[in-house]
Parts: structure tokens; sequence; C-alpha cells
């Protein structure tokens, strides 16, 4: 009973007062431009190359943890490929708007994966089977197999992408396992003619909501076939407990406490309230394109990363949590 008047009371504040917050839109504080140096020494001339930010992670209150990629396109015997060529990690102080430090790394979002193989993964010292994580057809030329597992936060679930492929060609697919017995929880649906296509994309980032709630997997797209080349990430998210998709592109960033999460929705850097699936207010980046975000620790601020790479700083102006999960009485 009290769920149902819960709902009620939300619809008529979204009908009759918090709906003008749908189409607000936040201005930014200050756009920060990022020295080469964080970036890679020279753009190559090489016109099969592509350059983006594509992680943003504070480190500490001070201190962000960018990821650029530069990618490479590709052709094979078997189709056309995008690969990662390479990364660098750099650390920017914000208070001096400084770069500290900068290197090349192979480390590609892995900090928090489980070490895995084709069929299980390392948790506690021991190798644990995960259900229906790999299988190869008899020719050899089509199956799928485990790539990439991260554990949640709360230790109940294991996230993974399992990759599908069909003579050369294929794409990832999102899986959910009990991290107790490593039986399969969820599959996105596998037919490998709906993940194969003209170029092998690569998958580069798992991450959890804070509150173990929900469970997300990045990819990248295939460039366009003219104009300005870049790959553009793209996202999935999904509710672990009633395992539906829910509305995200390009990144997630979650606040600290999972409350809410920022992603892209109808082209615009948009606030959602995780509970409710409702779009309470967008972040204006004008012509730009998120490629990724991230929270302050304290929350207050939002920081975005574009395909022009550079980032866009926002009072996050989270809204009250007002509508809690409450508790459901008979």
């Amino acid at each position: 009973m009290i769920y149902r008047l819960q709902k009620y009371i939300l619809a008529l504040l979204i009908l009759f007062g918090a709906a003008n917050l749908v189409g607000k839109t936040i201005e930014k504080i200050e756009i920060i431009d990022l020295d080469q140096s964080a970036l890679f020494e020279e753009e190559p001339i090489t016109t099969g190359y592509l350059t983006g930010i594509y992680y943003l992670q504070f480190t500490d209150h001070e201190t962000i943890n960018i990821i650029s990629l530069r990618l490479y396109q590709s052709l094979g015997p078997y189709g056309n490929r995008l690969d990662i060529f390479h990364n660098k990690q750099s650390f920017l102080h914000l208070p001096l708007k400084e770069v500290l430090s900068s290197q090349e790394t192979n480390w590609v979002f892995k900090v928090g994966e489980l070490i895995c193989d084709a069929t299980s993964v390392m948790i506690k010292d021991h190798y644990l089977e995960l259900e229906n994580a790999y299988e190869i057809s008899s020719d050899g030329f089509s199956g799928h197999l485990l790539e990439h597992a991260k554990l949640s936060p709360d230790l109940k679930y294991i996230g993974g992408t399992m990759y599908y492929y069909r003579y050369g060609t294929g794409g990832y697919v999102p899986g959910i396992w009990n991290s107790d017995n490593g039986s399969m929880l969820f599959q996105e649906d596998s037919h490998p003619e709906q993940h194969t296509s003209d170029y092998v994309i690569p998958s580069i980032e798992l991450k959890f909501s804070p509150d173990s709630k929900y469970f997300v997997v990045r990819g990248l797209t295939q460039p366009p076939s003219s104009g300005r080349k870049f790959s553009f990430p793209v996202a999935e998210m999904i509710n672990l407990e009633t395992h539906k998709f829910l509305n995200v592109d390009n990144d997630v960033a979650f606040t600290s406490d999972g409350r809410f999460f920022v992603t892209e929705r109808e082209g615009m850097p948009t606030l959602v309230d995780a509970i409710w699936d409702y779009n309470w207010q967008r972040y204006d980046i004008g012509e730009d394109i998120m490629t990724a975000a991230t929270f302050s620790p304290d929350d207050e601020r939002l920081y975005i990363a574009t395909d022009q790479n550079r980032i866009f700083v926002f009072e996050s102006r989270l809204p009250a949590a007002c509508f809690e999960e409450w508790e459901l009485f008979e």
C-alpha cells in the first residue's frame, strides 16, 4: 500500500512541480583544455589512427586519472578490425590545472578486474568455473569465450563479457554469474549474427554501481566511413535484480552512493535517478560529445570528457534524495 502511495506521490510531483527539471540544463563552470602531453606527443600522419579520452576517475580529492587511447583501423583476411594500439595514463592536478605525470601503459581499465581464462575466474586463490562462459564449434570458426570479469562491491556477483565470434568477426556479450558457485544468472541474447559487423569492436571497461545494483559494460564503435574519424564509446547497463537494461550510452558515472548517475540520453549528458529511472537535468557541453565522465569524491562537481579531448566542469546540483526505497509494509 505504501509502495503504491509512494509511486503516486512521485507521479504528482513530477506532473505539477518536478517536471520542469527534466528540461533544466546546467551550464559549465569551466573547460579544461588538456596539454597535448596528457594525450599523445603528436598526432600520427597515418589516417588509420584515432585518439580520444575514454576514462576519468579521481585518485584523490585533487587529482583525476585520465586514460586516452590511440586506436588503429586495420584490414584483415576475415574483416576489418579496430584495435587499441596505444594507451596513455595521465594524472591531472585540478588546483594547478597541471598534468603531474603521464606515461604510456598496458593498463587499460583493468584495475579491479579478476584474473580469468576462457572459462573461469580466480577468487580467493582458486579458480571458479563460470557456467556457459565457453563454447567452441567443432570446426573452430564460431563460439564464445570469457574475456573480462569483475567482482561486485558486495561480493555477490561476477559481471563479465564473453566474446562471441563467427568466421573472424564478432562482438562482446555481457553476462552475470553467482560468485559463490559460478552459476549463470543472466546473459544477453547471444545470436552471433547480431554481434558481427565489418569491424571487430573491443570491449574497454566493466564496472558496478557502488551499491552493487547495476552492472555496466563499455565498448567502442566502428568509426564513420567519412568525415572526422572518431570511435565513440557505447555502454550497456543492467539492473542486477530485474535483469532489465536501462537507457544509457557512452559512459555511466555514479554518485558515491549509487543513488544517481550521469549518462548520455538524447544526445546530452543527463542526470538520472537510479531508483526511478527519471531524468532530472542535463549538462550543456555544446556540440561536443561525451566520451567519459566522473563525479568528484564529494559529488559536488561533475567532470565530462568529450570527443574534442577537453574536460567540462559542472556543479552537479544533485537533487535531494527525497524518494528513497521505503521499506514495504503489509
